[in-house]
């Protein structure tokens, strides 16, 4: 797996999405949030675009290394050209899409989340 850059980024857009949504619900770190955003555009097949115009805020190593190896699954080009870029662009399309959804302004807790439904997750398990 390649690794081009070494730090992980937010365009101002998605930083808003993140620092809202970390004070709001309650996330314990600002990592949590951003992979939530990854895992949100994993979820709803966000098509892969390369984002511009990003800060960083993380670097490789702080990264999560379960969804590395999700992202070497479900987008193995794209992760042997970059793995890291691949994360940053996921962690800023997710996070946008959560942005702007209908319910946005509403979510009061993590379960509410668009993916995260707890109570259907454990009734589709028994």
């Amino acid at each position: 797996v390649a690794a081009k850059k070494t730090n992980i980024g937010l365009t101002p857009e998605a930083r808003s999405v993140l620092d809202d949504l970390y004070d709001r619900l309650g996330f314990r770190e600002l990592a949590h949030v951003r992979d939530i955003g990854v895992a949100h555009a994993i979820r709803c097949g966000i098509k892969v675009k390369k984002v511009s115009g990003t800060t960083n805020v993380w670097g490789a190593a702080q990264t999560s290394d379960d969804l590395v190896a999700v992202l070497q699954v479900v987008y193995p080009e794209d992760a042997e050209e970059d793995i890291y870029a691949l994360y940053e662009n996921l962690a800023n399309l997710g996070l946008e899409d959560l942005g702007k959804d209908k319910n946005y302004k509403r979510w009061k807790d993590i379960t509410e989340l668009p993916g995260l439904d707890v109570d259907t997750a454990d009734a589709e398990r028994s």
